[in-house]
């Protein structure tokens, strides 16, 4: 007695049948969706700027996963795709490759010469010193670099002061940032900004001064009087 077969067999023995019967072999979606993981991923890479080239990294890992699963529907299905898959293959790991070092490229170079780069993590307070830690006292007076969101304001063209936040998820919608994730801003001259979402890069003199900011946010702790903007 023979062993009886599954759907799924038989619904792959139907695919192959009708292949070889008309000739007819469809592109893998995979193989599709490969290549266009692919293409994001680098076009991604050639473009960041503001935002860490890691993040990419994601891009080019779903599409090696789309394009392994497209080798399998092609040997399975004999959907054809093999052209559009290596390429997308290719174009994922260039990408996945290049992710790490492209992204020490940019940590190396764009801090201006002179500055400190510092995070927004030796900011905060630690129970038991108050709201000022020592990591901050430290940097009092010294020349840093920081990224950040600016927080909308009443003014939102022709910038001079504002007041930077650790994230656009506190900032840009209408949320309370945290105290120590805010540092308020002054621009020197001839440096102006308009608001907008996007992350902007700072550099200039820190200091720990306490007191109100000048955007309705309420106390800040924080000052940077700022010679360089990107």
């Amino acid at each position: 007695m023979g062993r009886l077969f599954t759907d799924e067999e038989i619904d792959d023995a139907a695919v192959t049948a009708t292949v070889r019967e008309t000739g007819y072999s469809r592109t893998s979606p995979f193989s599709i969706a490969c290549l266009i993981f692919g293409t994001l991923s680098l076009l991604g890479l050639a473009t960041v700027q503001d935002i860490r080239a890691l993040y990419f990294a994601i891009l080019p890992g779903v599409g090696l996963l789309l394009g392994l699963r497209a080798v399998l529907a092609m040997k399975r299905y004999n959907e054809s795709g093999k052209i559009p898959n290596r390429i997308g293959l290719g174009l994922c790991l260039v990408s996945l490759i290049a992710a790490y070092p492209l992204q020490k490229y940019l940590d190396f170079n764009e801090v201006p010469p002179g500055y400190k780069r510092i995070g927004y993590e030796i900011l905060q307070a630690v129970e038991g010193t108050g709201p000022i830690p020592d990591t901050a006292k430290a940097l009092d007076g010294q020349r840093v670099y920081i990224k950040g969101f600016v927080y909308p304001g009443r003014q939102t063209t022709g910038l001079k002061e504002f007041v930077l936040c650790r994230d656009n998820g506190s900032c840009c919608f209408g949320g309370q940032p945290k105290l120590n994730d805010m540092i308020q801003v002054t621009l020197k001259e001839p440096l102006t900004l308009n608001y907008d979402t996007t992350m902007r890069q700072l550099a200039g003199t820190f200091k720990v001064q306490p007191g109100a900011s000048k955007d309705g946010v309420g106390q800040v702790l924080y000052q940077l009087e700022a010679d360089f903007l990107r």
